[in-house]
């Protein structure tokens, strides 16, 4: 006796992207959130560095978009440092309103984009969509690097 089975196919949801925002500033950070949210990904957000830390420790990121200066004992470049130190995986994009980094921060390995305040949210949705393509550079940049140079002090 033959019983035929109905096989449905797997077919898994997609995965959506998962960017954390870091903002010290609630305006930048709402606004961010409901660009990011409207872009299709999953967000999550902190208004202080330990708060980003302990979420990137208790659930999976994607993209950090980071903000520089922030009040308190540590600052954006602390946390680019121990991002880059505890989630090599995760892609750093850096926005903030000091325009004068950029180039430093070109030459540190592994930051996926860079964004001076204020900013359109065409530039941030084509940041996020290059930081997640497998083949960006700032992928092959931090696989080739033995030694991020450190961003210059604020």
């Amino acid at each position: 006796m033959h019983t035929e089975h109905n096989v449905v196919p797997f077919h898994p949801e997609p995965r959506t992207t998962t960017v954390l925002v870091v903002d010290d500033e609630s305006g930048v950070r709402h606004l961010l959130t409901y660009w990011i949210v409207s872009l299709g990904h999953t967000v999550k957000a902190a208004a202080d560095t330990e708060a980003a830390l302990q979420i990137m420790r208790e659930s999976h990121v994607d993209v950090a978009v980071c903000d520089i200066l922030m009040p308190g004992g540590n600052d954006g470049v602390w946390l680019i440092d121990q991002l880059r130190a505890e989630f090599p995986q995760t892609a750093i994009v850096i926005a903030t309103g000091v325009g004068d980094m950029k180039a430093s921060v070109t030459l540190r390995a592994g930051i996926a984009g860079y964004l001076v305040k204020p900013f359109q949210r065409e530039e941030l949705a084509t940041v996020i969509n290059h930081a997640v393509t497998p083949d960006s550079p700032w992928v092959r940049d931090l696989k080739k690097a033995k030694h991020s140079r450190p961003l210059p002090e604020l």
